[in-house]
């Protein structure tokens, strides 16, 4: 008989998550090596259409660059105490496309997705957000919730077809 999932081992290991219905994606647990690419994906407007530039209040800069890998840092190695944080890149043969994440306070996670623009409506955002439900559940998170811009139809879609109730708009 297998003993039961132990939820710690998503943030006290490596590991690479390939989905057997799309066998040339690959779903990474990040990892300080990962970060520049993060920061990278992140900086670029083209990928995140829809944040508002209020979001971050900064541009990015070595300095802001230098404190985000600090922050994510942070994240990474207090994940195994906390199981808050279990952010994953995305490769589709094996070129980095882009980045999801589950962040949790107590038995609540946020998650959320960026891609490159050539990643966009072709499937790899719904397999990336059932992954990160799946991954979510495993680690006895109670109840989810994703934040987008009014504007983004896509993701609102896809969080209804994916059944996470739309509450609130701002």
């Amino acid at each position: 008989m297998s003993s039961p999932f132990d939820p710690s081992k998503l943030f006290t290991n490596d590991w690479i998550i390939t989905i057997l219905s799309h066998p040339h994606l690959t779903f990474h647990r990040s990892s300080p090596t990962h970060f520049p690419t993060i920061l990278a994906l992140e900086a670029n407007p083209l990928n995140s259409p829809f944040s508002a530039p209020s979001v971050r209040n900064l541009p990015h800069t070595p300095q802001t660059d230098a404190d985000d890998f600090q922050i994510m840092l942070s994240s990474y190695l207090s994940s195994p105490e906390t199981h808050l944080a279990l952010h994953l890149i995305v490769q589709q043969d094996g070129e980095t496309i882009g980045l999801g994440g589950a962040t949790g306070r107590g038995d609540w996670a946020n998650i959320g997705r960026i891609f490159v623009e050539s990643a966009r409506g072709k499937g790899v955002g719904e397999v990336m957000m059932r992954l990160l439900l799946r991954l979510s559940g495993e680690v006895r998170v109670q109840s989810v919730g994703a934040g987008t811009m009014r504007e983004n139809r896509a993701m609102r879609g896809l969080m209804r077809k994916l059944g996470l109730e739309e509450t609130e708009e701002v």
